[in-house]
């Protein structure tokens, strides 16, 4: 999840958003909050493989 400048949010108000819009099993276990924009490709996409290394060095630590 990507917050705006100075925005605070925690993983269960948004896991309690969510119950709302969508079947219980579809709620992810983990949620990552990040400061910094979703890395993009040239195309604008979100960089999917670039994504996933970040999130996996998240875990790992």
């Amino acid at each position: 999840v990507h917050l705006q400048g100075g925005t605070q949010f925690s993983e269960a108000a948004l896991k309690a958003a969510m119950k709302g819009y969508v079947a219980t099993y579809k709620i992810p276990e983990k949620i990552w909050f990040r400061q910094e924009p979703l890395l993009r490709v040239g195309s604008g996409k979100i960089d999917r493989v670039a994504l996933r290394k970040a999130c996996l060095k998240l875990t790992l630590e």
